[in-house]
């Protein structure tokens, strides 16, 4: 049995129709949150990120700011590869050397701002890679 409910003669939608409404607004509603915050998932705030850009360079700091149009990469290094040493390999007996991106010749503040479409991806790093280890050595406050 359908049940119909009148205000003054005109009649209203089922009440069918209401939950079924109800029930897609929720779910758009749900959808676009989950899209919009899924790029923060997985940031552990507690450690050091590497982003890596559509320009192929790459920075560590912290990162913030992932559901915005420009994140934030505070305390941010680059680092400085030896001539030798081909990228992303590292051996246990070379040094890792990060530079302040504040150190460079610009003399820019130490707090990038990247547009979020420039990223290629981000990861977090383990407090004990030797990239982490020398930005600790370079700021033992930090």
């Amino acid at each position: 049995m359908e049940i119909r409910h009148t205000i003054k003669g005109k009649k209203l939608m089922p009440t069918r129709i209401y939950i079924m409404v109800a029930i897609i607004a929720i779910a758009v509603i749900g959808s676009f949150a989950y899209f919009v915050l899924t790029p923060a998932a997985g940031l552990d705030t507690s450690k050091y990120q590497i982003v890596t850009l559509t320009t192929g360079e790459s920075f560590m700091g912290k990162l913030s700011g992932l559901n915005n149009d420009y994140v934030v990469l505070e305390n941010s290094y680059y680092q400085q590869k030896p001539a030798t040493q081909l990228d992303h390999a590292t051996t246990d007996s070379q040094q890792v050397t990060v530079l302040r991106l504040s150190d460079s010749v610009a003399k820019p503040e130490n707090t990038m701002r990247i547009a979020r479409d420039k990223i290629v991806h981000w990861e977090n790093l383990n407090n004990d890679s030797k990239i982490v280890q020398a930005i600790k050595q370079d700021s033992p406050a930090k």
